[in-house]
């Protein structure tokens, strides 16, 4: 398969082609083969939600953009494999109806947005931010919670030099999610066991196709090992024991994602934060 073909058979071309606004009061940012999952999933915790919530902790927030992935995936040289996307009410909604109230704002978190979610990104950050009133890059880390700037940034310290730039590091790291929808916490099992959506075994695809065609790269799976796992081996049962060398997994019981010296310490002991850093100065 080529780069080409990859991102033909891309889902999210589908959600970039319709993206319009960071939160919506209309639409649901689902992919069409992942429709009826989600809805099923949704009505079932909904059932539980007390008269004061407006949504459920577990339910699945899809009237604003799904993040599959942040940076991309084609280009990096070190993934981390997470959960899903967060969802912070202040943020995501009411934070997210300021900043799309500006016109050259909205425009500008949109289309990087949207070259995110076509493999199509140069960066895990947009690489101007000298924008009025506020910067790009600014602003989509405004609209994260400030996560994963925050999560990155005794990594980014520890490489970052005269002959490393910042603006390189954040070209060679990228996140990938087990699911791309937005949810406060993951306290109920999303999707159905023995059950994938159409967009997750995309994802299973691309992380099939990065290995095939990036010999280096390393993937870090910082959160739910066995689902990543049950989700790889869905169409080959031994991808495992063929690929273990492009995987390191974070044992350590933290449920921190913050990527340092201290939360990169496995429960043995052993440390793979300097290797991190190494290729990324490779």
């Amino acid at each position: 398969m080529t780069e080409t073909e990859i991102k033909k058979n891309n889902p999210w071309r589908e959600i970039a082609d319709r993206l319009d606004c960071l939160y919506s009061e209309t639409e649901e940012y689902v992919y069409s083969k992942d429709v009826e999952m989600v809805r099923i999933f949704n009505k079932r915790v909904a059932k539980s939600k007390t008269n004061n919530q407006v949504y459920h902790p577990d339910e699945l927030i899809v009237n604003i953009p799904p993040e599959p992935w942040q940076g991309n995936p084609l280009k990096a040289k070190v993934i981390f494999l997470s959960l899903n996307p967060g969802f912070v009410e202040n943020v995501n909604w009411k934070l997210a109806k300021v900043l799309q109230n500006d016109n050259g704002i909205l425009k500008r978190m949109l289309d990087f947005k949207k070259k995110t979610l076509c493999l199509e990104a140069e960066s895990f950050f947009p690489e101007s931010n000298d924008e009025k009133p506020i910067g790009c890059k600014d602003s989509i880390s405004m609209l994260g919670d400030w996560y994963w700037e925050n999560g990155l940034a005794k990594f980014r310290e520890e490489v970052v030099n005269k002959d490393y730039t910042e603006k390189q590091f954040y070209r060679d790291v990228a996140i990938m999610q087990y699911h791309s929808y937005t949810s406060e916490k993951y306290g109920r099992t999303f999707t159905k066991a023995g059950y994938f959506l159409e967009s997750q075994k995309f994802t299973a695809e691309l992380i099939k196709y990065i290995i095939d065609n990036n010999k280096d790269v390393i993937f870090v799976i910082m959160r739910s090992l066995n689902k990543w796992k049950e989700l790889l081996e869905d169409s080959d049962i031994d991808f495992w024991k063929k690929n273990q060398e492009h995987f390191l997994i974070k044992d350590n019981g933290s449920m921190s994602q913050a990527i340092s010296e201290n939360n990169m310490k496995l429960k043995d002991g052993t440390m793979f934060f300097n290797v991190l850093c190494n290729k990324l100065r490779e």
